[in-house]
């Protein structure tokens, strides 16, 4: 991972690079699980959704795939939260799970939540990138990259609870929707939203 030129520098360059490279990988690994196709096929997310939203695939590989393929890059994964280090040895964050990259608002893909397609009651449904030098849970939303202008030919936005309703809302033609990284809706998240519409609903799932 080569450095831009120092014109150009930004501090948070190679994190940026890294997150993107592993986000292509998740999304070639995705096409050959049939297992994580099915459960976006079941949940009628199409395939030019999975384009669009650059949806993957992140494998269980016991001797792990993102430090055996990006070996050279250890400090990276690690301070991209994409790794960390238990009891001297190098576990990954996200494993047979479906991947949804999360952007800033510049684009720049910051991390990634993730969605656990096993039947493993142990395992979270949703697990989120931890938090990192770019990447603030409390202040980050699941949205589509031009969702500001689609916010403001709408008047409002719609708060869903995760990655799929938002796109499934995508997919009938209401773009203005967003979903925060958790269960808590922050101060900073408010803020953000009343910068950008007076009105903001808040639509849930219903389960108890």
């Amino acid at each position: 991972i080569k450095l831009p030129d120092k014109q150009y520098y930004d501090p948070n360059y190679q994190l940026y690079q890294i997150l993107q490279l592993v986000s292509d990988d998740f999304q070639q690994l995705l096409k050959q699980n049939n297992e994580a196709q099915a459960y976006l096929s079941n949940r009628h997310i199409t395939g030019q959704s999975v384009e669009q939203f650059n949806i993957g695939y992140a494998p269980y590989v016991k001797t792990g795939y993102l430090p055996a393929k990006y070996k050279e890059h250890l400090m990276l994964l690690n301070n991209s939260g994409l790794i960390r280090e238990i009891d001297g040895q190098i576990v990954e964050v996200f494993k047979q799970r479906i991947t949804f990259p999360i952007l800033d608002d510049l684009n720049h893909i910051v991390g990634f939540t993730a969605r656990t397609i096993t039947t493993n009651s142990n395992h979270a449904k949703y697990i989120n990138n931890p938090d990192t030098e770019i990447f603030h849970k409390g202040k980050l939303f699941y949205h589509v990259k031009d969702y500001t202008n689609y916010t403001k030919q709408a008047k409002y936005i719609i708060i869903v609870e995760g990655p799929t309703d938002v796109i499934a809302l995508h997919q009938l033609g209401i773009y203005n929707t967003v979903s925060i990284l958790g269960s808590a809706l922050t101060e900073h998240h408010v803020k953000k939203l009343l910068s950008l519409t007076k009105t903001i609903l808040l639509m849930t799932d219903g389960d108890q």
